[in-house]
């Protein structure tokens, strides 16, 4: 996977052209469109398997972007004929030390899952990914 890479499309609106940055280093021109405020550009981001970051420089001022830009690789993702697991939830908990605070949480239970084996555990807290490696707060 050494030599993978995943496409971005970047898009602003900004009256001057925007400088992108990815991972602290000039990224790809903006291009405008037409002759409105729109900006896009196209890139390549790599490594995969790790998060990037981006964001865009307007007359020396930083705006936008994100600090968790996920970029997986294939095996991150279902495979045709590789059985899946079953995501329950979501759960609703009620806390017990915090008056009235209420959370929600999901279980992803492999297919290969056997109650008589440990099994590993993994937690996500302050949002979660879906199948399709969307992150949502």
């Amino acid at each position: 996977m050494d030599g993978a890479w995943a496409g971005f499309l970047f898009a602003v609106e900004a009256e001057d052209q925007p400088k992108l940055m990815m991972d602290d280093a000039p990224g790809p021109a903006m291009v405008q469109v037409g002759e409105s405020h729109l900006w896009y550009a196209v890139a390549r981001v790599k490594p995969v398997g790790r998060p990037h970051a981006f964001h865009y420089v307007v007359a020396d001022k930083t705006f936008g972007g994100v600090l968790d830009m996920p970029v997986f690789g294939e095996p991150s993702y279902l495979q045709p004929g590789v059985s899946s697991g079953k995501l329950e939830g979501p759960i609703e908990h009620t806390s017990k030390i915090y008056d009235g605070m209420k959370g929600q949480y999901w279980v992803y239970v492999p297919a290969q899952y056997d109650a008589k084996t440990p099994a590993a555990v993994m937690v996500f807290q302050d949002g979660h990914i879906d199948r399709e490696g969307t992150i949502r707060p």
